[in-house]
């Protein structure tokens, strides 16, 4: 083999090992760049899986915890005011109203009135399809309604009317104020869950169900299938952006609403 060849092969050696470690320094990068896709920079805005509504990202990895009351006094609950998603489920054993709640990206803490904290996986959590209100038209919810009334017993009586965008809460006449602010008990969006029995559930999502939304004056019955909430005309269903009650109702009890 003469020079000539021997330095072409030389050659071709070199550029086949460059461009090895190029795809070596490649698959590196890439892999890098997926294990860390998931990740949110501080400081960053993104949007609440259970309010859509935006946020500032204190943290890489945003936490949603659920939170069980022992506590049955609706403005004792800790957290209530800062609650996206406020349970409620009357227990027929107690004769009383249980509340749990769900929180997103906010720091909580086990107190007197809680009996546990966990933590939910996002990805495991239904997956809420949310608009805001200029875009509610476009939505099928087109029966007016303004009121919400739901009697359990004389000592427990929940609703809520409408007003400017907002159900606001009562405990029988009264109307509800958070106890720290002094402002109005007001959510975007409710909804009535019917239960197939009178026991109580430790996760509303578990099975599939039947519900009413109502949501900015609006109402519309819509299922939850195990995977999509679906209004009966088989469309998306979708809240307004906010924060949502959330009644399990039992299937002894009745409840009336009526138009604005």
């Amino acid at each position: 083999m003469n020079k000539t060849s021997i330095k072409f092969i030389k050659i071709v050696t070199y550029i086949l090992i460059v461009i090895l470690l190029g795809l070596i320094f490649y698959d590196i990068y890439i892999i890098h760049q997926n294990k860390n896709s998931h990740r949110i920079p501080n400081n960053a805005i993104n949007v609440s899986p259970i309010t859509g509504e935006p946020f500032n990202v204190s943290n890489a990895n945003p936490i949603l915890s659920k939170i069980d009351y022992d506590c049955h006094e609706f403005n004792k609950l800790p957290y209530v005011e800062s609650a996206d998603i406020i349970m409620e489920q009357y227990n027929s054993q107690t004769t009383a109203i249980d509340y749990s709640a769900y929180v997103f990206n906010k720091t909580i803490k086990v107190k007197d009135g809680i009996s546990s904290l966990s933590k939910i996986n996002t990805t495991a959590f239904p997956k809420i399809n949310f608009i805001d209100d200029l875009s509610f038209k476009e939505t099928s919810m087109t029966l007016d309604n303004g009121t919400i009334y739901i009697y359990y017993n004389d000592d427990n009586v929940t609703s809520f009317t409408y007003d400017n965008g907002y159900y606001k809460k009562f405990a029988g006449t009264t109307l509800d104020k958070f106890s720290l602010s002094n402002d109005d008990v007001k959510y975007s969006n409710v909804v009535v869950q019917y239960l197939d029995n009178d026991s109580t559930l430790d996760c509303f999502y578990k099975n599939s169900f039947k519900a009413t939304l109502f949501s900015n004056g609006k109402r519309q019955n819509f299922l939850w299938d195990g995977k999509n909430f679906i209004f009966e005309n088989n469309s998306p269903a979708t809240f307004l952006k906010g924060k949502t009650y959330w009644i399990l109702l039992p299937k002894n009890i009745s409840y009336t609403f009526a138009n604005k």
